[in-house]
């Protein structure tokens, strides 16, 4: 049974983990952590034992205390990293998987191009299949592409000019229960994905007085009119739009960028800013209050090593791949616009509150995109 834990941020879902663990010494846990440092709270709070490859690596050490039946506390690096024997134990032993958030990329976009994917078929190293899925042939082929796993484990499809691929779901069917702790469980890709294979999945709600509206007077969005009117039909902050865009457009916008740092956080270890990882370097062009060490992947979850930040710049217009939402669609699950702004929605939610806002303390925050500013105003509301 897979459920979703869904609680807006600092509704206790942690905590209620916590609590559940130390409350259910009949039964066997593992815990999987986005960080280290959530996975030391989990330790500590539920005396479980976590990984440290002091005694070879940290998967043997897993592997040893599984078969010694203890409560577990692990990174989702090294859950994904099980293989399929260590799962067959798993699910001899009995156990319960809590995944404090979901996996980041659950289904992702290979890094692998069409046109290398279409050179690989010629040379009969792939073949790719009416269903779409990409079948590798050449087992033995040393080639340094990250669809060569997926493909080999079938689980890589060719989506148009992508190749997509997914995290392997057989995890989830050797724990007696799957508990997901996140926000907005279905906007999740792994929510979407479950629904489309017919996965039984549930979503319980926590009970909370917390409420987005909570957090309006202490989040403050930059109402600058310029800086606010940079999108027009020939500048547009999505993925593709930004790749498109030109020297004088980046400069336009990182001139806005440096103001609004300049007026509001000037001072390093609080600011914290984002774009694409590809144009980052463009938007550095006028920047003399800011740099790539404020920088913070736009996908970012549950880390706190960033909670004195106040100061943020949004520069992200966020998107479902088109080649994510194909698969889902060929899987048999049509996306609505509305999952689509939700999914969009949470992405920057979750990168919001890596800031101090998960204290409870004031923030203010440059978005220059209007579709991802109006969301924000109304989910505020």
């Amino acid at each position: 049974m897979i459920e979703f834990l869904d609680g807006i941020m600092g509704s206790g879902k942690s905590t209620w983990a916590i609590n559940y663990i130390n409350n259910s010494p009949d039964k066997r846990f593992v815990v999987a952590c986005i960080t280290l440092t959530e996975c030391n709270r989990y330790e500590t709070a539920c005396s479980m034992y976590q990984p440290q490859g002091q005694y070879g690596s940290k998967m043997k050490e897993f592997i040893d205390a599984v078969r010694r039946g203890d409560n577990v506390v692990i990174t989702h690096s090294l859950l994904l990293d099980i293989d399929t024997s260590t799962l067959r134990l798993i699910e001899d032993t009995g156990y319960d998987l809590i995944l404090d958030e979901v996996i980041s990329d659950f289904i992702y976009v290979c890094r692998t191009d069409r046109d290398t994917i279409k050179e690989l078929e010629k040379s009969t190293t792939v073949k790719l299949h009416k269903d779409k899925k990409i079948e590798w042939l050449d087992k033995d082929m040393e080639v340094n592409l990250d669809i060569k796993e997926a493909a080999l484990q079938g689980r890589a499809y060719a989506m148009g000019n992508f190749a997509v691929a997914y995290q392997s779901p057989d995890i989830y069917d050797c724990f007696a229960n799957t508990t997901i702790m996140t926000y907005m469980a279905s906007s999740s890709l792994m929510y979407m994905y479950f629904k489309a294979i017919g996965r039984q999945i549930n979503v319980r709600y926590m009970q909370t007085n917390i409420i987005p509206n909570h957090y309006k007077h202490l989040i403050t969005i930059d109402s600058r009119s310029n800086a606010n009117s940079f999108e027009d039909k020939t500048r547009n902050l999505s993925s593709s739009g930004m790749s498109k865009m030109s020297k004088e457009s980046y400069m336009i916008l990182s001139k806005y960028v440096n103001s609004f740092f300049h007026n509001k956080g000037h001072t390093k270890g609080i600011k914290l800013w984002t774009t694409y990882k590809s144009n980052s370097s463009n938007l550095l062009v006028c920047a003399t209050k800011f740099d790539m060490l404020d920088f913070l992947q736009h996908s970012s979850k549950a880390t706190n090593i960033y909670s004195k930040t106040h100061a943020l710049a949004y520069i992200v217009n966020k998107h479902i791949n088109p080649g994510i939402a194909n698969l889902l669609f060929h899987l048999g699950y049509k996306l609505s616009k509305r999952q689509k702004d939700d999914y969009a929605l949470s992405e920057m939610l979750q990168w919001i509150w890596r800031s101090r806002i998960r204290n409870n303390k004031s923030i203010d925050i440059y978005i220059p995109s209007k579709r991802m500013r109006d969301m924000l105003i109304n989910w505020l509301i």
